[in-house]
């Protein structure tokens, strides 16, 4: 089964609590269904608090280059200590959304194998600060379900339900393409990307057609701007500016390419 959950955040701080957030369900397995719910998630100044925490120790452990993603680091970190925090952060996250996996389990049996599309949107959400974290924080650690499900979580900065359309743009078994995947593997010092390149590897067996590009330079990536994509795909050091609403990813070692470079995004 195949269940969309579109949570569409109203106005509201960690500080408040947010006083309305629409729940949106599309179901597909048999047969489709439509579900729409509100809820309310309380005060949770935790949640950013924990994710600061967590961050410190991550960035001490990956130690960025010089080139100027490299923040004030703390020293003597464990990765013991990284997990820790990162388990704490879960562990407060899904309390936090304790009201919204309530509204959802009477809907969709957690007995059933379903992977699990999660869209958040945060278009009503006014404090750029409060837009940041909910951006940041690991939505993919959400235990929704049973644990045989699986779940994929996104981003939506668009100033509507995205998944009012979903059955309208869910294809058809009869008109499957070949996805084109394009890969960057940029500047990745003192990081492993090995295990990203199997697993975009892998899906050349369920028919998508791949692209790998190793520490391109800039213009070689112009040239594919005009060639027609379906994924594209990053790893490596990156860092974001201004409440994380711009994007800046390092394609090689010398240079940068800020994501509104990239047409069509």
């Amino acid at each position: 089964m195949e269940v969309w959950v579109n949570l569409e955040f109203g106005d509201g701080d960690f500080q408040q609590g947010f006083s309305q957030i629409k729940i949106q369900i599309d179901a597909f397995s048999t047969q489709s269904s439509s579900i729409q719910l509100e809820t309310q998630l309380p005060p949770a100044q935790e949640i950013p608090n924990s994710y600061e925490r967590w961050k410190k120790i991550y960035d001490s452990l990956v130690q960025p280059n010089s080139r100027g993603f490299k923040k004030k680091q703390l020293t003597n970190v464990s990765a013991d200590a990284g997990f820790e925090y990162a388990k704490s952060l879960r562990s407060k996250l899904n309390q936090w959304l304790l009201p919204i996996k309530s509204q959802l389990e009477p809907v969709i049996p957690s007995s059933d194998r379903a992977d699990i599309r999660l869209v958040v949107n945060t278009c009503g959400v006014t404090s750029e600060p409060t837009k940041d974290i909910l951006h940041r924080i690991p939505w993919q650690e959400f235990h929704l379900f049973g644990e045989h499900s699986l779940l994929e979580a996104a981003l939506c900065f668009k100033d509507s339900l995205l998944s009012q359309d979903v059955r309208a743009t869910k294809p058809n078994s009869e008109t499957f393409r070949r996805i084109k995947i394009i890969s960057i593997f940029g500047d990745s010092s003192h990081l492993d990307t090995s295990t990203d390149e199997e697993l975009i590897t892998q899906l050349e067996k369920r028919g998508a057609e791949t692209l790998f590009l190793k520490e391109p330079k800039r213009e070689t990536l112009h040239k594919l701007w005009d060639e027609p994509c379906d994924i594209l795909f990053f790893a490596g050091h990156s860092e974001s500016q201004d409440y994380g609403q711009k994007g800046i990813i390092a394609i090689n070692p010398n240079e940068t390419l800020d994501l509104e470079e990239i047409p069509r995004t």
